[in-house]
Protein backbone atom coordinates (compact mmCIF):
# COMPACT_ATOMS: atom_id res chain seq x y z
CA UNK A 1 0.00 0.00 0.00
CA UNK A 2 1.36 3.42 -0.94
CA UNK A 3 2.10 5.76 1.96
CA UNK A 4 2.71 8.78 -0.24
CA UNK A 5 1.79 12.09 1.33
CA UNK A 6 -0.33 14.39 -0.81
CA UNK A 7 1.83 17.33 0.26
CA UNK A 8 0.95 20.93 0.91
CA UNK A 9 -1.82 22.56 -1.15
CA UNK A 10 -0.58 23.56 -4.58
CA UNK A 11 -0.97 27.12 -5.86
CA UNK A 12 -0.17 28.40 -9.29
CA UNK A 13 -0.52 27.00 -12.80
CA UNK A 14 -0.18 23.30 -13.56
CA UNK A 15 2.92 22.48 -15.64
CA UNK A 16 0.83 20.02 -17.67
CA UNK A 17 -2.89 19.16 -17.74
CA UNK A 18 -2.15 15.57 -16.70
CA UNK A 19 -0.72 16.84 -13.41
CA UNK A 20 -4.24 17.71 -12.28
CA UNK A 21 -5.36 15.73 -9.25
CA UNK A 22 -1.99 14.02 -8.69
CA UNK A 23 0.38 14.00 -5.72
CA UNK A 24 2.05 17.38 -5.30
CA UNK A 25 -0.48 19.24 -7.41
CA UNK A 26 -3.60 19.19 -5.23
CA UNK A 27 -5.36 22.42 -4.36
CA UNK A 28 -6.55 23.09 -0.82
CA UNK A 29 -10.07 21.90 -1.68
CA UNK A 30 -8.69 18.74 -3.30
CA UNK A 31 -6.51 17.96 -0.28
CA UNK A 32 -9.59 18.32 1.93
CA UNK A 33 -11.57 16.03 -0.38
CA UNK A 34 -8.78 13.42 -0.23
CA UNK A 35 -8.66 13.45 3.57
CA UNK A 36 -12.45 13.26 3.80
CA UNK A 37 -12.63 10.31 1.41
CA UNK A 38 -9.87 8.46 3.23
CA UNK A 39 -11.69 8.91 6.55
CA UNK A 40 -14.95 7.73 4.97
CA UNK A 41 -13.27 4.64 3.50
CA UNK A 42 -11.70 3.85 6.89
CA UNK A 43 -15.04 4.17 8.66
CA UNK A 44 -16.61 1.79 6.13
CA UNK A 45 -13.98 -0.85 6.85
CA UNK A 46 -12.51 -0.69 3.33
CA UNK A 47 -9.17 0.93 4.16
CA UNK A 48 -7.30 -2.35 3.68
CA UNK A 49 -8.23 -2.41 0.00
CA UNK A 50 -8.62 1.28 -0.77
CA UNK A 51 -6.28 3.10 1.63
CA UNK A 52 -3.60 3.50 -1.03
CA UNK A 53 -2.96 7.17 -1.79
CA UNK A 54 -2.69 6.73 -5.54
CA UNK A 55 -5.79 4.54 -5.55
CA UNK A 56 -7.92 7.13 -3.72
CA UNK A 57 -6.73 9.89 -6.04
CA UNK A 58 -7.72 7.86 -9.09
CA UNK A 59 -11.28 7.51 -7.82
CA UNK A 60 -11.37 11.21 -6.92
CA UNK A 61 -10.16 12.28 -10.36
CA UNK A 62 -12.69 9.98 -12.00
CA UNK A 63 -15.48 11.82 -10.16
CA UNK A 64 -13.91 15.29 -10.26
CA UNK A 65 -13.15 15.23 -6.51
CA UNK A 66 -16.76 14.81 -5.50
CA UNK A 67 -16.31 12.82 -2.27
CA UNK A 68 -19.82 11.35 -2.24
CA UNK A 69 -19.62 10.10 -5.83
CA UNK A 70 -16.05 8.85 -5.34
CA UNK A 71 -17.03 6.82 -2.29
CA UNK A 72 -20.05 5.40 -4.10
CA UNK A 73 -17.69 4.38 -6.90
CA UNK A 74 -15.41 2.65 -4.40
CA UNK A 75 -18.38 0.74 -2.99
CA UNK A 76 -19.33 -0.37 -6.49
CA UNK A 77 -15.75 -1.40 -7.17
CA UNK A 78 -15.58 -3.44 -3.99
CA UNK A 79 -18.80 -5.27 -4.91
CA UNK A 80 -17.43 -6.00 -8.37
CA UNK A 81 -14.21 -7.52 -7.00
CA UNK A 82 -15.79 -9.76 -4.36
CA UNK A 83 -16.41 -12.66 -6.79
CA UNK A 84 -12.72 -12.65 -7.75
CA UNK A 85 -11.14 -12.46 -4.32
CA UNK A 86 -10.06 -15.89 -3.24
CA UNK A 87 -10.47 -17.24 -6.75
CA UNK A 88 -7.73 -19.27 -8.40
CA UNK A 89 -7.64 -18.58 -12.13
CA UNK A 90 -6.77 -21.53 -14.32
CA UNK A 91 -6.45 -22.05 -18.03
CA UNK A 92 -9.83 -23.76 -18.11
CA UNK A 93 -11.59 -20.60 -16.83
CA UNK A 94 -11.29 -18.94 -20.22
CA UNK A 95 -9.65 -21.50 -22.49
CA UNK A 96 -11.79 -20.56 -25.50
CA UNK A 97 -10.92 -16.87 -25.11
CA UNK A 98 -7.18 -17.50 -25.25
CA UNK A 99 -7.71 -17.77 -28.98
CA UNK A 100 -7.87 -13.97 -28.84
CA UNK A 101 -4.18 -13.88 -27.97
CA UNK A 102 -3.22 -16.64 -30.41
CA UNK A 103 -5.10 -14.82 -33.18
CA UNK A 104 -3.43 -11.55 -32.10
CA UNK A 105 -6.65 -9.85 -31.10
CA UNK A 106 -4.86 -8.53 -28.01
CA UNK A 107 -1.26 -8.87 -26.86
CA UNK A 108 1.29 -6.87 -24.91
CA UNK A 109 4.68 -5.79 -26.18
CA UNK A 110 7.18 -3.13 -25.11
CA UNK A 111 6.72 0.10 -23.18
CA UNK A 112 6.29 3.74 -24.07
CA UNK A 113 8.69 6.51 -23.08
CA UNK A 114 6.91 6.98 -19.73
CA UNK A 115 7.25 3.29 -18.81
CA UNK A 116 3.66 2.33 -19.55
CA UNK A 117 3.22 -1.19 -21.00
CA UNK A 118 1.87 -1.12 -24.56
CA UNK A 119 -0.90 -3.43 -25.71
CA UNK A 120 -1.90 -4.00 -29.32
CA UNK A 121 -5.52 -4.54 -30.37
CA UNK A 122 -6.28 -5.92 -33.83
CA UNK A 123 -10.06 -5.82 -33.81
CA UNK A 124 -10.46 -7.27 -37.30
CA UNK A 125 -9.27 -10.56 -35.80
CA UNK A 126 -12.08 -10.55 -33.23
CA UNK A 127 -15.49 -12.13 -33.81
CA UNK A 128 -18.32 -12.11 -31.24
CA UNK A 129 -18.64 -15.87 -31.72
CA UNK A 130 -15.30 -16.22 -29.90
CA UNK A 131 -17.09 -15.36 -26.66
CA UNK A 132 -18.91 -18.40 -25.35
CA UNK A 133 -20.32 -16.55 -22.31
CA UNK A 134 -20.25 -13.12 -20.71
CA UNK A 135 -18.89 -14.62 -17.50
CA UNK A 136 -15.92 -16.11 -19.33
CA UNK A 137 -15.20 -12.76 -21.00
CA UNK A 138 -15.25 -10.90 -17.68
CA UNK A 139 -12.95 -13.48 -16.09
CA UNK A 140 -10.46 -13.10 -18.92
CA UNK A 141 -10.76 -9.31 -18.78
CA UNK A 142 -10.04 -9.17 -15.05
CA UNK A 143 -7.19 -11.67 -15.31
CA UNK A 144 -5.55 -9.88 -18.24
CA UNK A 145 -5.85 -6.41 -16.70
CA UNK A 146 -4.47 -7.69 -13.41
CA UNK A 147 -1.33 -8.84 -15.22
CA UNK A 148 -1.16 -5.69 -17.34
CA UNK A 149 -1.33 -3.41 -14.30
CA UNK A 150 1.28 -5.50 -12.56
CA UNK A 151 3.63 -4.84 -15.49
CA UNK A 152 2.84 -1.13 -15.20
CA UNK A 153 3.54 -1.08 -11.47
CA UNK A 154 7.03 -2.52 -12.08
CA UNK A 155 7.87 0.93 -13.47
CA UNK A 156 5.76 2.70 -10.84
CA UNK A 157 3.06 3.44 -13.41
CA UNK A 158 -0.69 3.07 -12.92
CA UNK A 159 -1.74 3.17 -16.56
CA UNK A 160 -1.02 1.67 -19.97
CA UNK A 161 -0.92 2.60 -23.66
CA UNK A 162 -3.12 1.06 -26.36
CA UNK A 163 -2.55 0.84 -30.11
CA UNK A 164 -5.88 -0.07 -31.66
CA UNK A 165 -5.54 -1.23 -35.27
CA UNK A 166 -8.80 -1.22 -37.26
CA UNK A 167 -7.40 -2.41 -40.57
CA UNK A 168 -10.00 -4.63 -42.33
CA UNK A 169 -12.48 -4.06 -39.46
CA UNK A 170 -16.19 -4.38 -40.28
CA UNK A 171 -19.49 -4.76 -38.41
CA UNK A 172 -19.00 -8.51 -38.29
CA UNK A 173 -16.28 -7.79 -35.72
CA UNK A 174 -18.59 -5.65 -33.55
CA UNK A 175 -21.05 -6.46 -30.79
CA UNK A 176 -22.89 -3.66 -29.00
CA UNK A 177 -23.68 -5.69 -25.84
CA UNK A 178 -20.07 -6.87 -25.45
CA UNK A 179 -18.74 -3.38 -26.12
CA UNK A 180 -21.07 -1.86 -23.53
CA UNK A 181 -20.07 -4.53 -21.03
CA UNK A 182 -16.32 -3.96 -21.40
CA UNK A 183 -16.51 -0.17 -21.49
CA UNK A 184 -18.66 -0.16 -18.36
CA UNK A 185 -16.13 -2.34 -16.53
CA UNK A 186 -13.18 -0.25 -17.69
CA UNK A 187 -14.75 3.08 -16.70
CA UNK A 188 -16.25 2.06 -13.37
CA UNK A 189 -13.73 -0.45 -12.02
CA UNK A 190 -10.46 0.62 -13.65
CA UNK A 191 -10.65 4.42 -13.36
CA UNK A 192 -7.80 6.51 -14.73
CA UNK A 193 -5.99 3.48 -16.15
CA UNK A 194 -5.91 4.52 -19.80
CA UNK A 195 -2.73 6.45 -20.46
CA UNK A 196 -2.87 6.79 -24.24
CA UNK A 197 -5.04 5.24 -26.95
CA UNK A 198 -4.06 5.47 -30.62
CA UNK A 199 -6.58 4.36 -33.24
CA UNK A 200 -5.00 3.63 -36.62
CA UNK A 201 -6.31 2.43 -39.99
CA UNK A 202 -9.88 3.48 -39.25
CA UNK A 203 -12.24 2.19 -41.98
CA UNK A 204 -15.31 4.05 -43.19
CA UNK A 205 -17.74 1.67 -41.51
CA UNK A 206 -16.15 2.26 -38.10
CA UNK A 207 -17.62 5.74 -38.01
CA UNK A 208 -21.08 4.25 -37.55
CA UNK A 209 -19.96 2.03 -34.67
CA UNK A 210 -17.96 4.90 -33.17
CA UNK A 211 -21.16 6.96 -32.95
CA UNK A 212 -22.51 4.25 -30.62
CA UNK A 213 -19.33 3.84 -28.58
CA UNK A 214 -18.31 7.48 -28.14
CA UNK A 215 -21.27 8.52 -25.89
CA UNK A 216 -20.40 5.67 -23.52
CA UNK A 217 -16.99 7.19 -22.75
CA UNK A 218 -16.47 9.82 -20.09
CA UNK A 219 -14.89 13.17 -20.94
CA UNK A 220 -11.41 12.45 -19.58
CA UNK A 221 -11.29 9.14 -21.45
CA UNK A 222 -12.19 10.86 -24.71
CA UNK A 223 -9.27 13.29 -24.29
CA UNK A 224 -6.80 10.41 -24.15
CA UNK A 225 -7.93 8.87 -27.42
CA UNK A 226 -6.11 10.05 -30.53
CA UNK A 227 -7.55 9.19 -33.93
CA UNK A 228 -6.40 12.01 -36.19
CA UNK A 229 -2.65 11.85 -36.85
CA UNK A 230 -2.45 8.80 -34.60
CA UNK A 231 0.66 7.49 -36.38
CA UNK A 232 2.55 10.68 -35.50
CA UNK A 233 1.40 10.43 -31.91
CA UNK A 234 2.65 6.86 -31.65
CA UNK A 235 6.15 7.86 -32.74
CA UNK A 236 6.13 10.72 -30.23
CA UNK A 237 5.10 8.41 -27.39
CA UNK A 238 7.00 5.16 -28.02
CA UNK A 239 10.70 4.68 -28.78
CA UNK A 240 11.49 2.92 -32.05
CA UNK A 241 13.14 -0.07 -30.35
CA UNK A 242 9.92 -0.65 -28.37
CA UNK A 243 7.52 -0.24 -31.29
CA UNK A 244 6.58 -2.84 -33.89
CA UNK A 245 7.96 -2.22 -37.36
CA UNK A 246 4.44 -2.28 -38.77
CA UNK A 247 3.76 1.03 -37.01
CA UNK A 248 7.03 2.76 -37.87
CA UNK A 249 9.19 1.18 -35.20
CA UNK A 250 12.30 -0.99 -35.35
CA UNK A 251 11.08 -4.00 -33.37
CA UNK A 252 9.76 -7.16 -34.99
CA UNK A 253 6.22 -8.22 -34.16
CA UNK A 254 5.85 -9.03 -30.49
CA UNK A 255 4.89 -12.57 -29.50
CA UNK A 256 1.16 -13.19 -29.02
CA UNK A 257 2.10 -15.32 -25.99
CA UNK A 258 2.89 -12.21 -24.04
CA UNK A 259 4.19 -12.00 -20.43
CA UNK A 260 0.60 -11.94 -19.16
CA UNK A 261 -0.78 -15.17 -20.66
CA UNK A 262 2.45 -17.16 -21.12
CA UNK A 263 2.62 -18.26 -17.42
CA UNK A 264 -0.65 -20.13 -17.95
CA UNK A 265 1.13 -22.42 -20.39
CA UNK A 266 4.32 -22.88 -18.34
CA UNK A 267 3.69 -25.69 -15.89
CA UNK A 268 7.21 -25.46 -14.41
CA UNK A 269 7.13 -21.75 -13.73
CA UNK A 270 5.02 -19.71 -11.33
CA UNK A 271 3.98 -16.22 -12.45
CA UNK A 272 6.46 -13.72 -11.03
CA UNK A 273 5.39 -10.80 -8.88
CA UNK A 274 6.56 -7.27 -9.47
CA UNK A 275 9.62 -5.78 -7.78
CA UNK A 276 7.45 -4.43 -4.98
CA UNK A 277 5.88 -7.86 -4.48
CA UNK A 278 2.37 -6.69 -5.24
CA UNK A 279 0.26 -4.32 -7.28
CA UNK A 280 -1.92 -1.45 -5.98
CA UNK A 281 -4.35 -2.67 -3.35
CA UNK A 282 -7.54 -1.95 -5.30
CA UNK A 283 -6.47 -4.42 -7.95
CA UNK A 284 -6.21 -8.21 -7.73
CA UNK A 285 -2.91 -9.64 -6.61
CA UNK A 286 -1.33 -12.47 -8.55
CA UNK A 287 0.75 -15.45 -7.50
CA UNK A 288 0.01 -18.99 -6.34
CA UNK A 289 2.11 -21.59 -4.55
CA UNK A 290 -0.41 -24.38 -5.01
CA UNK A 291 -1.00 -24.49 -8.74
CA UNK A 292 1.84 -23.27 -11.01
CA UNK A 293 -0.61 -22.85 -13.89
CA UNK A 294 -3.02 -20.67 -11.91
CA UNK A 295 -3.23 -17.19 -10.45
CA UNK A 296 -4.39 -16.84 -6.84
CA UNK A 297 -6.35 -13.77 -5.77
CA UNK A 298 -6.27 -12.33 -2.27
CA UNK A 299 -8.75 -14.12 0.00
CA UNK A 300 -10.28 -11.09 1.68
CA UNK A 301 -13.90 -10.00 1.75
CA UNK A 302 -15.10 -6.78 3.32
CA UNK A 303 -17.30 -7.49 6.37
CA UNK A 304 -19.77 -4.81 5.24
CA UNK A 305 -20.06 -5.99 1.65
CA UNK A 306 -22.99 -7.93 0.26
CA UNK A 307 -22.50 -10.72 -2.23
CA UNK A 308 -24.11 -10.41 -5.62
CA UNK A 309 -24.39 -13.35 -7.98
CA UNK A 310 -21.92 -13.17 -10.83
CA UNK A 311 -24.59 -13.59 -13.51
CA UNK A 312 -26.74 -10.83 -11.96
CA UNK A 313 -23.76 -8.50 -11.88
CA UNK A 314 -23.07 -9.20 -15.56
CA UNK A 315 -26.67 -8.37 -16.47
CA UNK A 316 -26.41 -5.02 -14.72
CA UNK A 317 -23.10 -4.21 -16.40
CA UNK A 318 -24.52 -4.98 -19.83
CA UNK A 319 -27.29 -2.47 -19.15
CA UNK A 320 -24.76 0.19 -18.25
CA UNK A 321 -25.58 -0.02 -14.52
CA UNK A 322 -23.54 -0.64 -11.39
CA UNK A 323 -24.65 -2.10 -8.08
CA UNK A 324 -23.09 -1.75 -4.63
CA UNK A 325 -25.66 -3.72 -2.64
CA UNK A 326 -27.04 -0.70 -0.77
CA UNK A 327 -29.92 1.00 -2.63
CA UNK A 328 -30.66 4.29 -0.92
CA UNK A 329 -34.13 5.15 -2.15
CA UNK A 330 -37.33 3.31 -2.90
CA UNK A 331 -36.94 4.00 -6.62
CA UNK A 332 -33.40 2.62 -6.51
CA UNK A 333 -34.61 -0.51 -4.77
CA UNK A 334 -37.31 -1.00 -7.38
CA UNK A 335 -34.79 -0.42 -10.18
CA UNK A 336 -32.38 -2.90 -8.61
CA UNK A 337 -35.11 -5.51 -8.26
CA UNK A 338 -36.22 -5.08 -11.87
CA UNK A 339 -32.59 -5.24 -13.04
CA UNK A 340 -32.21 -8.67 -11.52
CA UNK A 341 -35.36 -10.09 -13.10
CA UNK A 342 -35.62 -11.54 -16.57
CA UNK A 343 -38.44 -11.07 -19.02
CA UNK A 344 -40.34 -14.30 -19.24
CA UNK A 345 -43.72 -13.23 -20.56
CA UNK A 346 -42.38 -11.14 -23.44
CA UNK A 347 -43.57 -7.85 -21.88
CA UNK A 348 -41.23 -4.87 -21.52
CA UNK A 349 -41.19 -2.67 -18.46
CA UNK A 350 -41.26 1.12 -18.79
CA UNK A 351 -37.54 1.28 -18.10
CA UNK A 352 -36.75 -1.43 -20.64
CA UNK A 353 -38.94 0.20 -23.27
CA UNK A 354 -37.19 3.54 -22.73
CA UNK A 355 -33.78 1.87 -23.06
CA UNK A 356 -34.89 0.17 -26.27
CA UNK A 357 -36.20 3.47 -27.65
CA UNK A 358 -32.92 5.24 -26.91
CA UNK A 359 -30.90 2.47 -28.50
CA UNK A 360 -33.08 2.49 -31.61
CA UNK A 361 -32.64 6.27 -31.86
CA UNK A 362 -28.87 5.75 -31.77
CA UNK A 363 -29.12 3.12 -34.48
CA UNK A 364 -31.27 5.43 -36.60
CA UNK A 365 -28.61 8.14 -36.35
CA UNK A 366 -25.96 5.61 -37.35
CA UNK A 367 -27.99 4.47 -40.33
CA UNK A 368 -28.60 8.08 -41.37
CA UNK A 369 -24.88 8.83 -41.10
CA UNK A 370 -24.07 5.84 -43.32
CA UNK A 371 -26.57 7.00 -45.94
CA UNK A 372 -25.20 10.54 -45.81
CA UNK A 373 -21.65 9.29 -46.23
CA UNK A 374 -22.76 7.17 -49.19
CA UNK A 375 -24.35 10.22 -50.84
CA UNK A 376 -21.12 12.17 -50.38
CA UNK A 377 -19.19 9.38 -52.05
CA UNK A 378 -21.62 9.28 -54.97
CA UNK A 379 -21.40 13.06 -55.35
CA UNK A 380 -17.62 12.90 -55.44
CA UNK A 381 -17.69 10.12 -58.04
CA UNK A 382 -20.18 12.05 -60.17
CA UNK A 383 -18.00 15.14 -59.97
CA UNK A 384 -14.97 13.17 -61.09
CA UNK A 385 -16.98 11.90 -64.06
CA UNK A 386 -17.95 15.45 -64.96
CA UNK A 387 -21.61 14.93 -64.15
CA UNK A 388 -23.85 17.15 -62.08
CA UNK A 389 -25.10 15.43 -58.94
CA UNK A 390 -28.68 16.15 -57.93
CA UNK A 391 -29.00 16.07 -54.12
CA UNK A 392 -32.75 15.69 -54.42
CA UNK A 393 -32.38 12.27 -56.01
CA UNK A 394 -34.53 9.73 -54.23
CA UNK A 395 -33.02 6.36 -53.29
CA UNK A 396 -34.92 4.72 -56.15
CA UNK A 397 -33.49 7.19 -58.66
CA UNK A 398 -29.96 7.13 -57.31
CA UNK A 399 -27.18 4.89 -58.42
CA UNK A 400 -26.50 3.20 -55.10
CA UNK A 401 -25.24 -0.29 -55.87
CA UNK A 402 -27.79 -2.91 -54.87
CA UNK A 403 -25.12 -4.72 -52.82
CA UNK A 404 -24.42 -1.60 -50.74
CA UNK A 405 -28.12 -1.12 -50.08
CA UNK A 406 -28.33 -4.68 -48.81
CA UNK A 407 -25.27 -4.20 -46.60
CA UNK A 408 -26.82 -1.12 -44.99
CA UNK A 409 -30.10 -2.96 -44.40
CA UNK A 410 -28.36 -6.03 -42.95
CA UNK A 411 -26.14 -3.89 -40.68
CA UNK A 412 -29.16 -2.02 -39.33
CA UNK A 413 -31.14 -5.23 -38.80
CA UNK A 414 -28.18 -6.84 -37.04
CA UNK A 415 -27.89 -3.92 -34.64
CA UNK A 416 -31.63 -4.02 -33.87
CA UNK A 417 -31.38 -7.71 -33.02
CA UNK A 418 -28.40 -7.01 -30.76
CA UNK A 419 -30.36 -4.31 -28.94
CA UNK A 420 -33.28 -6.70 -28.43
CA UNK A 421 -30.90 -9.29 -26.99
CA UNK A 422 -29.37 -6.62 -24.79
CA UNK A 423 -32.76 -5.62 -23.41
CA UNK A 424 -33.70 -9.22 -22.61
CA UNK A 425 -30.30 -9.93 -21.04
CA UNK A 426 -29.56 -12.93 -23.28
CA UNK A 427 -26.84 -11.50 -25.51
Amino acid sequence: MSSLAVGEPFTGSLPHPECWGTVGYLTEKEVTAFETLRATVKEAGLLEHYGDTLCLLRFLRARKFNVKKSFRMIQDDNTFRIPFRGRTFQLSDFASLLVMTDEEVVYQGGRDKEGRPVIYLRLANFFPSMVSSDEELVLFFVFYFSGLLQLAWERKREDFTVICDLKDWSFKNFSLPLTRLLINILQNYYPERLGRVFVVNMPMLFRGAWNLIYPLLDERTRCKIRIKKAAEGILETIDLDQLEDGYGGAHERWSCRDPIVSPLFQVDETPALSESGKIPEDDIEEGSDDDPTAVQFAKVVSPKSKKVSFSALIRLLKRGKVYNGTPRTKSEMQMTKSSYSTVEDGQLSVEEFETLRQQLDELKKTFTALESHNREMRAAIAQLKGKKFDKSDSPKESHIPFGLQMILIVVFAMQVLQVQLLIFGKA
